[in-house]
C-alpha cells in the first residue's frame, strides 16, 4: 500500500501518499484544510466534482501550496476510518490502514497534482453507491459499473451500512475510460478518501 507510482499512475489511488507527523494520541487528522485554502466543501457528488475541480485548477495553475493543501485534507485520520468501519474492526487494523498514509513525498507538484493524471484527461466523472448496492452488486448498477471488486468485499464484511461512497474516474473528454481514484466519503463535516483499504483485509 505504499507504492508512490501506482498511486500516481493507476486506479489503485491514494493509499500511499500519506499523512503527517501524529500527536502523542495518534487520531489527529492529516495536515491540510481545504476550506481555509479557499475551496469550500460540501457533501454529494457535486460537492466531490467540485473539489476535484478545485484541484485540477490548483495544479495546472501551478498553486502548489492550494493544491497539496486539498490533496492532505482527503487523507483519513484513525478517528475518520471509526466513523465508516464497524465497531467490530480491530483497532490495530484501523492503524494499520491510517499507517499507509503516512510517508508524504517531498515534491509538493507531485502531491499537489496527483488527482489531475495529465495525458488529456481533464473530465471528472464521479460515480456513487451505497454500502447495501455494493454488498448487493447487481449488473447495471453504478456499485457493478464504477467500483472495484474489493469495494464489494469491503462492504460485506467491515463498512457500516447506511454510507454512501463516491468513485471519481478523470477522464479524457467523451471517453469511458480513465483514471479512477477509489472509496471516497463524507465524514459529516469534509471529504476524505479510504482508497484501497481491501489490501489490509486480504
Amino acid at each position: 500500500m505504499k507504492n508512490w507510482s501506482a498511486f500516481a499512475f493507476s486506479v489503485v489511488a491514494l493509499a500511499s501518499l500519506g499523512a503527517c507527523k501524529k500527536d502523542k494520541g495518534g487520531d489527529k487528522a492529516p495536515a491540510g484544510n481545504a476550506a481555509a485554502a479557499g475551496v469550500p466543501e460540501k457533501d454529494g457528488a457535486d460537492g466531490l466534482k467540485d473539489l476535484f475541480t478545485a484541484s485540477h485548477a490548483a495544479c495546472t495553475g501551478k498553486d502548489l501550496a492550494k493544491g497539496k493543501a486539498i490533496t492532505m485534507s482527503l487523507l483519513p485520520s484513525k478517528d475518520n476510518l471509526k466513523k465508516i468501519f464497524k465497531d467490530d474492526v480491530p483497532a490495530s487494523k484501523l492503524d494499520e490502514i491510517a499507517a499507509s498514509f503516512k510517508d508524504v513525498p517531498p515534491d509538493d507538484e507531485k502531491v499537489a497534482c496527483i488527482f489531475y493524471p495529465g495525458q488529456g484527461r481533464t473530465e471528472i466523472k464521479v460515480h456513487a453507491s451505497s454500502v447495501e448496492d455494493l454488498v448487493a452488486y447487481k449488473q447495471g448498477t453504478p456499485a457493478f459499473e464504477e467500483f472495484p471488486g474489493g469495494a464489494k468485499k469491503l462492504a460485506e464484511s467491515v463498512l457500516k451500512p447506511g454510507q454512501t461512497f463516491y468513485e471519481v474516474e478523470v477522464t479524457e473528454p467523451g471517453q469511458d475510460m480513465g483514471t479512477k481514484f477509489h472509496m471516497f466519503f463524507w465524514d459529516g463535516s469534509a471529504w476524505k478518501m479510504l482508497g484501497p483499504a481491501w489490501r489490509a483485509f486480504n
